[in-house]
């Protein structure tokens, strides 16, 4: 065979075998991307089941509206109390603190303690008449705010209470009042409790029992240094009769709150307006 043979022979089989590398390399890249394409589009769309939740991962599933709920049945409006419900719960529990609201058109309010209310007597007192025990009768004299809300009226809401001790005079000592007011009573007739004592500018809030003098005048001489000596008139011997406490009606009082008071008012403000 001739070398021209041989290098012809040699080139055709080099051409077969590059060939022939090439369809299987080509083979090979197809398989993968196949397999590739494959489990990228199975991630992208399992197949469906049984199983409801395969379907949550296809991103061009039809999702159907939720059905609209049942439209719930209206509460009906809350029963308006009254007047007279609202002072039955607050005989019953004193305590308990009815807050006004939307359903009532009353509000409980709490007058703090300290706070003072100017009255006026009602009734006539004197120790030579009234014992421990007798019942003494005021009305308010001004209009009482709480904020802006008016609580107490002047001349229509009243003050009730007793004498907690009245003591006729003796022989060297006046006689002794003490008054504690117990009840607001308001223009419709409600009734609150309270505990409120009247100023008189003493610690045991009473009038009276000071010492009297005595009955027999006595010339006495004082001697001051550097001024010399002078004579003073001073009464000893017994003590004079003590004298009665008395009050006429109008007398001008101010009583003091010793303890909170609760009272119910209408849930309307009323704005203060001084007159001029």
């Amino acid at each position: 065979m001739s070398s021209v043979s041989r290098i012809a022979l040699y080139a055709l089989l080099m051409s077969c075998f590059i060939a022939g590398a090439a369809v299987v390399y080509a083979d090979s890249m197809g398989d993968s991307t196949s397999y590739q394409s494959e489990t990228f589009y199975d991630r992208l769309h399992p197949p469906k089941g049984d199983d409801d939740t395969t379907e949550l991962l296809d991103p061009q599933a039809s999702v159907e509206p939720a059905a609209p709920k049942a439209r719930e049945k209206a509460e009906p409006p809350p029963k308006r109390r009254e007047l007279s419900d609202i002072l039955e719960q607050m005989e019953s529990d004193p305590a308990r603190e009815i807050a006004g609201n939307d359903e009532s058109p009353y509000t409980t309010l709490t007058l703090p303690a300290g706070m003072a209310l100017p009255i006026i007597l009602h009734n006539p007192l004197s120790t030579a008449v009234n014992r421990t025990g007798d019942p003494v009768e005021a009305v308010v004299s001004q209009d009482v705010y709480l904020g802006n809300r008016l609580v107490l009226k002047k001349k229509v809401d009243r003050l009730s209470g007793r004498l907690v001790q009245s003591m006729t005079p003796i022989q060297g000592r006046d006689g002794i009042l003490t008054i504690l007011f117990d009840t607001l009573i308001f223009e419709d007739g409600q009734r609150q409790p309270i505990v409120a004592y009247v100023v008189t500018g003493r610690g045991d809030h009473s009038w009276g029992g000071m010492t009297t003098r005595g009955t027999e005048p006595m010339r006495v001489t004082h001697r001051v240094v550097g001024i010399g000596a002078y004579n003073k008139t001073v009464y000893g011997g017994p003590r004079a009769m003590g004298e009665h406490i008395e009050f006429l009606p109008g007398e001008p009082w101010t009583v003091v709150l010793q303890q909170p008071a609760q009272i119910t008012t209408m849930t309307e403000p009323t704005v203060y307006r001084p007159a001029y």
